[in-house]
């Protein structure tokens, strides 16, 4: 029992608080695999990840339950923090190239940030607008185009937001 003094001098007893951490024993039986069914992404611990190899050994054992991760929550909410907009004459012959190209790198952003995804895609003839759930998904994209095609590419992000806007383009 825990004292505490109130004014006037009388005293009044409280009962402790129970202990708040957790032995790995108590958990043990708590504790779930999470799998994402829409995109194979893997729960471990706080950490989601890609191996499909280990999907497809969890998918349907005990304990492991499904969810969407947080990736696919926002594709489906329609979220996003990126928006990349690229504008050139040149894409309009190149189109099939530059969509894949937007394809791969989130691809290669998803293996190591699971979140990263491509939210909408737009075509509007000679300007493509990517809406990414993540800022780095958006700086990526943009910096690869700059890279395979050069010409322009501005970034900026938003002070009060994680947010970012890319822009390139190229005469």
């Amino acid at each position: 029992m825990k004292e505490r003094w109130r004014e006037g001098g009388r005293q009044r007893s409280y009962p402790a608080p129970p202990a708040r951490d957790r032995r790995d024993e108590e958990v043990k039986g708590l504790v779930h695999t999470l799998i994402c069914p829409a995109c194979h992404a893997i729960l471990n611990d706080t950490v989601w990840f890609m191996d499909e190899a280990l999907y497809r050994r969890l998918e349907g054992q005990a304990g492991v339950r499904l969810a969407l991760c947080p990736g696919c929550l926002r594709v489906a909410r329609g979220l996003y923090e990126g928006e990349v907009i690229l504008k050139s004459r040149l894409l309009v012959p190149t189109k099939s190239a530059a969509l894949e190209l937007i394809s791969n790198e989130e691809e290669r952003a998803r293996y190591s940030n699971p979140v990263a995804r491509l939210t909408a895609v737009e075509d509007r003839g000679d300007e493509i607008k990517v809406l990414t759930t993540t800022p780095l998904l958006a700086e990526r994209i943009g910096k690869v185009f700059r890279k395979v095609y050069d010409g322009d590419l501005e970034i900026q992000y938003a002070p009060w937001h994680a947010s970012c806007r890319v822009r390139w383009s190229r005469p």
